[in-house]
């Protein structure tokens, strides 16, 4: 009964009197539990701020992020998306992670570059080792981005 309700479904005698068919039954359930799922994430993003940074707008409940939208499961890709997963949730532990907890047996050091504190920033943006694949990705968004805003302005904040 506490589950009914909880998800806004008709009470247990309210089905004994009403039996729905098992295809409407299932249909039902299956909304029900996504609407609530998914106004109880959103009120959870408003709530936590570990969920801040949560792009809700794409949020669709049985469907995955865009990055584990693998066409082939190949060992490559999915590694990748599970970096990309660590990264974007913050759990993926870089160098000056590691040098925040064992201070005296880790350096801080990128060990790709070995030129700077390797933080997510560094990682993300400085590191010139992956700056080719960065690169990749970083002219499509210029190429985006300057489409709505000049070049000089592009410029400036970039």
């Amino acid at each position: 009964m506490d589950i009914l309700e909880m998800y806004g479904l008709p009470s247990i005698t309210q089905l004994q009197k009403n039996t729905p068919k098992k295809e409407h039954w299932k249909n039902t359930i299956k909304i029900k539990v996504d609407k609530f799922w998914n106004e109880k994430t959103l009120a959870d993003v408003e709530n936590k701020s570990s969920l801040t940074f949560l792009n809700t707008s794409n949020l669709e409940p049985n469907k995955p992020h865009h990055v584990w939208n693998v066409k082939q499961l190949q060992r490559f890709e999915l590694r990748k998306a599970i970096i990309k997963a660590r990264v974007m949730t913050g759990t993926y532990i870089l160098q000056a992670d590691k040098y925040k907890f064992a201070h005296y047996n880790v350096e801080a050091t990128c060990q790709l570059c070995c030129s700077g504190n390797e933080d997510v920033i560094h990682f993300l943006t400085t590191c010139p080792i992956l700056s080719t694949t960065r690169e990749k990705y970083f002219s499509e968004i210029r190429e985006i981005i300057t489409y709505e805003i000049t070049a000089e302005k592009w410029n400036n904040v970039f």
